[in-house]
């Protein structure tokens, strides 16, 4: 087939047809959009739901911690993070750390998914008396180490094994470091709810007995009825919104 005869078929094609393949196109990709960007809201609001309750959680243990030292709690958070952070031998950095059993178990799956190693001592005897007791460095996998200790954690049934395995951790210094450097970021980023960016609601009742600080969640009806009004977010994403709970006196409301 000539060139010639290429150009004339091609120019009897309906001109019809291109109009419809473009609409083709932009159905699919209206289609795409529809089923995409409403999963990508839910998805992040699932995510923003489970990071707020951990805030709280978080926000409790530093309350805690700062009634450890002044004997009541505080309606500020900033004033709760200021008093570990400025505490410059990190003893209520430490704990913290070990009291929040959430952030616990985040540093813990962090090593148990690492190749860390460390060198343990272990203690042989022979025979008796002083001079028969051998010790050996072992090197040992961290996650295989964290496996053990976990083992032995429920065997005796201990309630803080996130804390029974830190403080092994901590033994290298290393791994001391990270694990503060986890408590620190963790301070710094727990302040207001991930969906709204508001900060969190304290109440703090130091005249009862005993003394108890609540938590909320911020969002109210205001912060919902926007996500309502939203043509993007609520329309096209049927995306919906709703307070996280709060934690009364440690206990969780959701």
């Amino acid at each position: 087939m000539s060139d010639e005869t290429k150009k004339k078929n091609k120019s009897l094609k309906p001109k019809g047809s291109i109009v419809y393949e473009l609409l083709a196109v932009l159905l699919i990709v209206a289609l795409y959009f529809t089923l995409s960007y409403p999963a990508k809201l839910w998805k992040q609001e699932q995510k923003n739901t489970e990071e707020c309750r951990r805030n709280m959680y978080h926000i409790y243990y530093a309350e805690v911690t700062y009634l450890n030292d002044s004997l009541v709690y505080a309606d500020s958070l900033s004033k709760v993070v200021n008093h570990i952070l400025d505490d410059t031998t990190r003893k209520n950095l430490r704990l913290f750390t070990s009291l929040d059993s959430t952030l616990g178990r985040d540093i813990v799956d962090y090593f148990e998914k690492s190749d860390y190693q460390m060198t343990i001592n272990i203690d042989s005897s022979f025979g008796e008396g002083p001079d028969s007791i051998i010790t050996k460095k072992v090197e040992i996998q961290v996650p295989a180490l964290i496996d053990s200790m976990s083992s032995y954690a429920k065997r005796w049934d201990i309630d803080t094994t996130e804390a029974f395995i830190l403080d092994s951790l901590r033994t290298v210094p290393e791994f001391s470091q990270k694990i503060d450097s986890f408590a620190l970021a963790t301070l710094k980023h727990m302040n207001t709810c991930p969906t709204t960016g508001e900060k969190y609601e304290i109440k703090a009742l130091n005249d009862t007995t005993p003394k108890i600080v609540n938590i909320y969640c911020p969002i109210d009806s205001q912060d919902i009825k926007e996500v309502e009004e939203d043509f993007k977010r609520s329309f096209l994403g049927g995306l919906e919104i709703e307070n996280h709970g709060g934690l009364e006196a440690g206990k969780k409301t959701w």
